[in-house]
């Protein structure tokens, strides 16, 4: 389980990574390699450290990270899920 989603999280992170760097695609492909065998001396849970590792190691090349996705707010969502106007925490002790 843990491989296949980090797998997919490496997937994700090369094309975010080729999109803002399209003629480094070898150079963020050994990059990816080589922090998620770091990634996987560190923690049982690699995927979840991986993309700080990658983050970091662009920064040491001077490189700057693509700009985040747009995520949607989780408490929103959840109090929206719950049909309560207020956010999650508000919501709970009611």
């Amino acid at each position: 389980m843990v491989s296949g989603a980090l797998g997919r999280l490496k997937k994700r992170l090369q094309h975010r990574y080729q999109k803002t760097y399209p003629d480094s695609g070898e150079i963020i492909q050994l990059l990816l390699d080589e922090e998620e065998a770091r990634a996987r001396e560190i923690s049982f849970f690699p995927h979840l450290i991986l993309p700080d590792l990658v983050e970091a190691h662009i920064a040491e090349l001077g490189l700057q990270p693509p700009k985040p996705a747009m995520r949607r707010p989780a408490l929103r969502t959840i109090s929206l899920q719950l049909k309560c106007p207020r956010p999650l925490s508000l919501c709970v002790g009611s």
